[in-house]
């Protein structure tokens, strides 16, 4: 990690005797990587989301004269605003995302360059280019909600009207819901705190602090002998345990890889097959899908144990047994996935099912309920504790930070998901909500949560 041979470097306590030529190459590298991380992982440029506000509201749009009466007439008009002064109503270049039988693109409120041609059929509001519709966020008419650009697998279902696809296009130039004419299209405005206490810049800075944080106590624990990396060796990460042939943890692991094979294929494959129904453009081939924290965590268990196979095969037939660093590696691997395994399981069933049925997401609560999904939620975690059971893996607390660090490294991979597509995967990570930094607060909390699971279930088991 970066940040920390940074750290280490400059701390000539924690590296005795390390020369001064090397302790300025590592801060120069460390800074370096600090720079290109904020580079990229910044927007290039910066757009209020389309929400939902009172219609007499400051941050209402206002369409241009000449979009009123082109769309109350029946024809095309470029989506130019009145007000806020300037701006149009805007989607990204880029290619929409996929959940579900839905495809979307976010709307936003951006330079009048960028402004959106769309026809209004007094109920619709339709891109000129390829027929996505304005769709109101979950159908949740309330002031706040925002919106998306969407598309269905056929024009017919595209053109549901309902609550959330039916809009009024008033004298004023603004646009309204048709069941709550009181709200009306806005701009998301930043608060008095924005760039203070969140946006990009704060939430960056927290980021930052805590990386430096705990690579300084990664460093200090190590030369002071607590993370223990040595007490598993390399022949306790190839041998069953006490009650157990070695045959039978190379079954394990080798139905445990073969079970990731599984996630992930069916996750690639559905995905590419509802957005290639949906006429949506896949640049990845389905592999965009990988973005999520639960397929993420599939493929890295799948490289686990595609690892832990071939070793413990190795092992069975030749008795050779990797060396301890590698060991220790393979370790702190399996810590961070169990606690991982945890976090996806609690999340689906304490958080985002019963969301869902909350808001009445009927088509996500069946997606979240279907056998692919529920399998790709819960096998992970009857998987992670075969491996607990069958290996001699343990845990050691002061291994948490790791889980920490690895949290961490997902949200910058988030933010970095954001500037290249436009679209938050998880909402509590925007770094625009005056939430966020409370909300990466929790999610340190619960991942220290996770891995405290991991160490009880371990002392259950009578592992040290």
């Amino acid at each position: 990690m970066v940040l920390e041979t940074w750290l280490v470097a400059l701390s000539s306590e924690a590296v005795p005797g390390l020369p001064r030529w090397q302790q300025v190459a590592a801060f120069a590298v460390g800074g370096l990587g600090l720079l290109c991380s904020l580079k990229w992982l910044r927007p290039q440029q910066v757009q209020q989301r389309l929400i939902l506000v009172r219609r007499n509201s400051p941050g209402r749009c206002v369409l241009a004269p000449a979009a009123v009466a082109g769309l109350t007439a029946g024809r095309a008009a470029r989506l130019l605003l009145e007000r806020p002064e300037g701006s149009a109503i805007t989607v990204p270049s880029r290619s929409g995302f996929q959940t579900g039988q839905y495809n979307f693109l976010p709307l936003n409120v951006g330079p009048e360059a960028e402004a959106l041609e769309a026809s209004y059929d007094c109920t619709f509001l339709e891109r000129q280019a390829d027929g996505r519709i304005f769709d109101v966020n979950e159908w949740r008419l309330e002031r706040g909600n925002h919106l998306w650009l969407l598309s269905e697998p056929s024009g017919e279902l595209t053109r549901r009207a309902g609550a959330g696809r039916s809009f009024l296009v008033n004298r004023d130039g603004t646009v309204s819901p048709q069941q709550r004419p009181e709200l009306a299209l806005g701009a998301r405005r930043p608060g008095p705190l924005h760039g203070l206490l969140y946006g990009f810049w704060p939430a960056a800075t927290y980021m930052l602090g805590c990386l430096l944080v705990t690579a300084s106590l990664t460093a200090a624990w190590y030369h002071e002998g607590k993370l223990e990396l040595s007490a598993m060796t390399g022949a306790d990460a190839v041998a069953p345990s006490a009650r157990l042939p070695s045959v039978a943890l190379l079954a394990s692991r080798v139905l445990s890889f073969a079970g990731c094979c599984f996630a992930v294929a069916k996750a690639v494959l559905g995905f590419r097959s509802v957005a290639g129904s949906g006429g949506a453009s896949l640049p990845l081939g389905g592999c965009e899908v990988l973005a999520t924290f639960t397929i993420w965590t599939w493929v890295l268990m799948g490289l686990y144990w595609l690892q832990t196979s071939a070793l413990t095969g190795a092992h069975l037939l030749t008795g050779w047994a990797p060396p301890d660093a590698y060991a220790a590696v393979l370790w702190v691997c399996f810590e961070i996935l169990y606690a991982m395994a945890w976090m996806v399981f609690l999340v689906c069933w304490l958080v985002l099912i019963p969301r869902m049925k909350l808001v009445g997401a009927k088509a996500g609560l069946r997606l979240m309920l279907s056998g692919v999904v529920l399998f790709q939620h819960n096998a992970n975690l009857l998987l992670m504790q075969a491996e607990l059971v069958s290996s001699r893996w343990t845990f050691c607390g002061y291994h948490s930070i790791f889980c920490v660090q690895f949290g961490f490294i997902y949200v910058v991979f988030n933010w970095w998901v954001h500037a290249t597509t436009g679209h938050w995967i998880y909402f509590f990570l925007d770094y625009e909500r005056p939430a966020v930094i409370p909300s990466l607060m929790a999610l340190k909390l619960a991942i220290l949560g996770f891995f405290r699971i991991g160490e009880h279930c371990a002392s259950l088991l009578g592992r040290p």
